[in-house]
């Protein structure tokens, strides 16, 4: 399962007030806007199961239910492979994590999802920090909720497999909003996310997204596209500065 998908994440608010319902109706509307059935949905008991309206309601009101996770049609018959990663399209969206969107890079481009993402009235207020990227399925996915994957271009002693856990551990340690994850191809930060930072970080920050890619407002988001040898090089100037949490100590 080495073909490519382009993911968005999103992080929610510190502050920020969640209703599963709302956020549910945006997902659906992501899925309709892309033109894809949603087929599947996973359950408070932690199975994938075939959707139905009935269910899929049942399972949304439960005061258990911990977020919203939707995937379309199987690609592969049922226990081929794990049903979380038998899709083109997911959503995930649970309340320690944020939103991870995942698509098919025959299905849409980076480009594309980040737009479907903006399309969707209202929701981006939910969140303070976004980034996308291109990653296989299963290592890609993993990433966006905090836990490492292997799979045949992440091998089980990946030498780069320490960095995928630390958001996750930054975010269990309440020290995140001290960082960013990490310098991706396309960074979006609210103002709040940025002014969080501690000063010099900030500074640092500001100075590299100035000198390296695009940087420009946009739906009052501070947006930054940056990617080959610029990508680098920013990566390496904010590891200097520990601003990064996938290279923090």
């Amino acid at each position: 399962m080495s073909q490519r998908y382009n993911f968005l994440v999103a992080h929610l608010k510190k502050d920020g007030l969640v209703q599963l319902p709302a956020v549910s109706a945006s997902l659906r509307e992501w899925f309709a806007q892309l033109g894809v059935a949603i087929d599947r949905f996973g359950n408070n008991a932690g199975k994938v199961v075939k959707f139905s309206e009935k269910n899929y309601e049942k399972n949304l009101q439960a005061s258990e239910s911990e977020g919203v996770t939707l995937y379309s049609e199987r690609i592969w018959p049922k226990d081929e492979c794990d049903e979380r990663m038998n899709c083109n399209v997911s959503a995930f969206f649970l309340h320690d994590n944020g939103l991870l969107l995942s698509v098919a890079g025959e299905v849409m481009s980076l480009d594309q999802l980040i737009d479907s993402f903006w399309h969707l009235e209202g929701f981006s207020e939910l969140f303070e920090y976004l980034y996308a990227y291109k990653e296989t399925q299963g290592y890609g996915t993993g990433f966006g909720l905090g836990f490492y994957t292997p799979d045949e271009l992440h091998p089980l002693m990946w030498e780069g497999r320490n960095q995928v856990g630390k958001w996750a551990a930054a975010t269990r340690n309440a020290v995140d909003a001290l960082y960013i994850r990490d310098v991706f191809d396309f960074n979006a930060f609210s103002e709040k996310k940025m002014n969080a930072l501690p000063a010099l970080k900030q500074i640092a920050l500001e100075s590299v997204m100035n000198r390296y890619g695009e940087r420009q407002l946009q739906n009052g988001w501070n947006v930054w596209c940056v990617n080959g040898d610029d990508q680098r090089n920013a990566r390496k100037e904010l590891i200097a500065r520990d601003v990064l949490a996938a290279f923090s100590a």
